[in-house]
């Protein structure tokens, strides 16, 4: 959508350039058009007198001349003022106003001046008679020029219709379309992209990541923020967000025929323990980011590894959380694995979910994986007869 009103709004820029260039151009034509009418005129005017002033008369010739001028001015409108010069001074001056007239006849001096931008003087001699004769014309008129003014007003306002009509067109597109639904205070730290492009949660191809920030979700029922007051749940995006992309991770495992562990980890309630955020993160290594579901909870996917070689981490990285945070048992975790099982991401993060309450309410150990026999899963699956059962085992405490 975005790249659609992007194209748009570039082909409106143009279209708008495109309507203002061709009226300039429209201007410019009809300027040079007038302009070229205007010095024939003026031509066609010379031709006029010089034929007339040849007369041997030159009274009567200057008389047929003014009776010249005056209905010149009366049936052309583009021409302003005419003057008749010889080697005396003026010798006859017709305008359709003295505004055109600069000096004084009577005393003269006489010149035609141009009181608009548009206006031209043509001055010209006639050798036949010894005279010069002046014409002030509009060499552009404005009624010329405002009659292409209003066609482009047209097109200008056609193109305002439509440019509207299109951009509320879009906004009634926008306005309808379902919103996403927005995320709150709780973090979701994404893996940066594998080789293939793909978001991952905790498959690295051999590369070191760090831990990336990103969008928080809401919390988990029954947790509590710092006033005591009920937090929000998990919201159902973030819970979708969870599960594609383990479910991205365990496809990927299926095709390699590896194994694949699920860790999830949470603080103890104790008013003694405190969290490391810091040290939590490198649980495991800077190459396998965390994802925050809570303030409480945190969920790691290790890839290629065993359910038994996710407890050995989990052991070997207890002691190191234990000292940073300063607290007997300052987290629980909960650990369940693929171990050959085709299953879906809903399936294992539920199994996991059971580890970390045994691991909870257990007074033993804090670390608890829930093992499941891969042999009988596949006979139940032979069988078509459910879902494959499990066998639980407690993990050995941390020392």
């Amino acid at each position: 959508m975005k790249k659609l009103m992007l194209a748009y709004t570039w082909m409106a820029l143009l279209t708008l350039g495109g309507l203002l260039g061709y009226t300039g151009y429209l201007v410019r034509e009809e300027a040079r058009e007038e302009a070229l009418e205007a010095e024939r005129l003026a031509f066609r005017v010379r031709d006029t007198v010089a034929a007339i002033m040849s007369s041997a008369d030159r009274e009567k010739a200057v008389s047929a001349v003014r009776s010249f001028f005056d209905s010149l001015l009366r049936e052309e409108d583009r021409v302003l003022a005419l003057l008749i010069t010889d080697e005396h001074g003026p010798l006859l001056v017709r305008a359709r106003s003295t505004s055109f007239l600069e000096g004084s006849p009577e005393q003269g001096t006489a010149a035609l001046v141009r009181t608009h931008f548009l206006q031209g003087v043509h001055d010209l001699r006639i050798q036949e008679a010894g005279i010069g004769l002046s014409v002030l014309t509009w060499e552009v008129r404005p009624e010329a020029v405002a009659s292409i003014l209003r066609r482009s007003f047209l097109w200008l306002a056609a193109y305002a219709v439509v440019h509207t009509l299109v951009t509320l067109l879009f906004a009634l597109i926008g306005r309808h379309r379902p919103a996403r639904p927005a995320s709150n205070r709780e973090e979701v730290r994404r893996a940066p992209p594998d080789e293939g492009g793909r978001e991952s949660l905790g498959r690295t191809e051999g590369k070191e990541r760090k831990p990336a920030e990103g969008r928080e979700t809401e919390r988990k029922e029954g947790h509590r923020d710092e006033a005591g007051e009920p937090a929000a749940p998990v919201t159902e995006v973030a819970e979708e967000f969870i599960l594609a992309r383990i479910q991205h991770d365990l496809d990927e495992a299926a095709r390699e025929a590896e194994d694949l562990t699920l860790v999830l980890g949470t603080i103890s309630p104790s008013a003694g323990a405190t969290l490391d955020e810091e040290a939590v993160e490198r649980l495991f290594g800077p190459e396998r980011t965390p994802v925050k579901l809570d303030e409480q909870t945190f969920l790691w996917v290790l890839p290629a590894t065993s359910i038994q070689e996710g407890l050995s981490l989990v052991k070997q990285a207890y002691p190191r959380l234990k000292e940073a945070s300063g607290a007997d048992y300052p987290m629980y975790f909960g650990l369940s694995s693929r171990n050959g099982r085709l299953l879906g991401a809903e399936v294992l993060l539920k199994e996991t979910r059971s580890a970390l309450k045994r691991a909870v309410r257990s007074r033993h150990t804090p670390i608890f994986g829930f093992y499941a026999d891969p042999q009988r899963y596949w006979k139940h699956i032979a069988k078509a007869q459910g879902p494959s059962s499990s066998l639980e085992k407690e993990a050995g405490g941390a020392k």
